[in-house]
């Protein structure tokens, strides 16, 4: 069961989003029940050592915005692409697994984890739309262009909120995101993190 590998105190956001539900404006999932869901795998994955800032806190941070957002309804971005309790689950899902295989060597992650999504789901279930989340979690790759206002748009706001809702959280997101590519020399460091900071201004911009 989700709640017995869950600290809602360390975990609220999660916590909030996959089993207390009191303030999801949508009718109660059972996550558990979803063919191919696994939360001890999720909780594995995110677990792993070479892992820094694409952890669990970095989910529990997605689903805590994503919470209050949702009591906001001044956020249109929110209430324009979450319109159904289907979007809410495909949404959720697409959060979960959107970093399941994360690999600092590599540039293919986000393609490698929606293969590992699209392998253990089910795609004749009708709760969530497995396309959808398959296109969303490669959406965190900022090279790709998103339809303003769409589930898409939604999740790369909340995945790159930590770089630019304060200088504290963008401080120490770098210094977790530094430790990750400490292979790097400083040099090819500066130059790929250059490279993202300018992937989110032109998405944010443009």
């Amino acid at each position: 069961m989700i709640k017995d590998l869950l600290d809602p105190d360390e975990y609220p956001g999660l916590y909030q989003v996959l089993v207390k539900q009191d303030r999801v404006p949508f009718e109660h999932v059972h996550y558990d029940e979803i063919e191919g869901f696994n939360f001890q795998a999720i909780k594995l994955a995110y677990s792993e050592k070479q892992r820094y800032h694409h952890t669990l806190l970095h989910l529990d941070k997605m689903c805590s915005l994503l919470i209050s957002m949702l009591e906001d309804d001044s956020f249109l971005l929110v209430t324009e692409a979450i319109t159904s309790r289907e979007d809410f689950i495909t949404f959720i899902l697409a959060i979960l697994y959107h970093d399941f295989v994360y690999n600092p060597l590599v540039k293919d992650n986000e393609e490698r984890s929606s293969e590992s999504f699209r392998k253990r789901f089910n795609s004749e279930d009708e709760s969530y739309d497995l396309k959808r989340v398959l296109e969303i979690i490669r959406s965190s790759d900022l090279t790709k262009e998103v339809k303003e206002g769409s589930l898409e748009d939604l999740f790369r706001n909340l995945d790159c909120e930590g770089f630019t809702n304060s200088k504290e959280n963008l401080l120490k997101n770098e210094l977790n995101i530094m430790k990750e590519y400490q292979f790097l020399s400083w040099e090819e460091y500066q130059k790929g993190r250059r490279e993202f900071f300018n992937k989110i201004v032109d998405f944010r911009i443009g």
